[in-house]
């Protein structure tokens, strides 16, 4: 999941990507609920046999496998984090990138990882273009999965509204 060049350790993309694909479900698929952690469980094992999905026969609104709507939002919820890691890495280049990660929990409003049970208030919202190249790169992704341009944009949506939300 992560890359060498990410700020944030696996565990923490981890939780951020979950994060974030949740709150795209409960937009897109809320009825999938009840089995985004089991399925995210899964994607986490194996992503690619998550987003296989064969033998599978209940589908959701626009004709996906009711346990491939979570595979593809957390693959591109993860695209979109690796992006906002960026955007934040960017940031505070100049200051240095050890709270990088804090201020990404801090963005979803995740307790912090030293054990303090209260999220940390929310930091300030992403401008208009960097949601826009958020939203770009999980388009991208979802297109690169083989979802169509409606499928792909209702997610990428989906996501960078998770994001708006959450800041």
């Amino acid at each position: 999941m992560s890359d060498s060049t990410s700020i944030l350790s696996k565990t923490d993309e981890r939780d951020v990507v979950t994060a974030l694909a949740r709150r795209a479900l409960e937009v897109t698929a809320p009825d999938e609920l009840v089995v985004f952690d089991d399925t995210a469980t899964d994607y986490f094992r194996n992503p690619q046999a998550a987003l296989d999905g064969r033998g599978r026969d209940e589908s959701v609104g626009f004709g996906l496998d009711l346990a491939l709507l979570t595979p593809y939002l957390i693959a591109m919820a993860t695209s979109a984090v690796q992006l906002l890691g960026t955007i934040v890495r960017d940031a505070v280049r100049e200051e240095g990138t050890a709270g990088a990660a804090a201020l990404i929990r801090r963005l979803f409003r995740l307790p912090s990882r030293d054990g303090g049970a209260r999220p940390q208030p929310a930091v300030a919202p992403l401008s208009v273009e960097q949601a826009r190249y958020v939203r770009d790169g999980a388009f991208a992704k979802g297109r690169a999965m083989g979802l169509d341009d409606s499928q792909a944009l209702l997610l990428a949506d989906a996501i960078v509204g998770g994001l708006v939300v959450a800041s």
